[in-house]
């Protein structure tokens, strides 16, 4: 077992402005560097925007993100889709998607980010019993997917 506390780790950027405070990144928890989570995901991180910042436009490459949000408010925008952010909404941004944050609120947007490779998550079909229809653009409880590639990841907004 290993267990990580973001208050341990310094902060970095990403985006732009978004503050990242790794909890646990990618190793070999066998050799005990520090944070070492597994040979699987490339970090779990505490993340913050602060009030009325914003992250630049951005493209995952070799990566794919699920952001958590557990306080404050914002949103997120994804080639024409914008929905917003606020505590309990989980966003996947897919790899190659190009995507930008905004804190919209007077507190920091505070969020737990989980970063894999682009393999990481497999997506199915629409027509998989999943509760996605495909041919409305929306999931049956009204959810928008985040792009409209026609690939098969499954990025939306919830």
């Amino acid at each position: 077992m290993f267990i990580g506390d973001w208050r341990d780790s310094m902060p970095r950027h990403a985006f732009g402005s978004l503050v990242l405070r790794d909890i646990l990144t990618r190793g070999d928890n066998f050799a005990r560097p520090s944070l070492a989570l597994s040979q699987a995901a490339n970090y779990l991180a505490y993340g913050r925007l602060q009030p009325r910042d914003s992250t630049t436009p951005s493209r995952l490459d070799g990566e794919q993100i699920v952001y958590y949000i557990v306080g404050g408010s914002g949103e997120i925008t994804a080639g024409s889709k914008t929905a917003a952010l606020h505590k309990d909404i989980a966003v996947f941004v897919p790899a190659n998607l190009e995507f930008a944050m905004k804190n919209t609120g007077n507190e920091d947007l505070t969020m737990y980010v989980v970063s894999e490779p682009p393999h990481g998550f497999r997506a199915g079909n629409c027509d998989a019993g999943d509760g996605r229809d495909p041919g409305s653009g929306e999931n049956s409880d009204g959810r928008v997917p985040l792009h409209d590639s026609g690939a098969s990841a499954t990025g939306r907004i919830s």
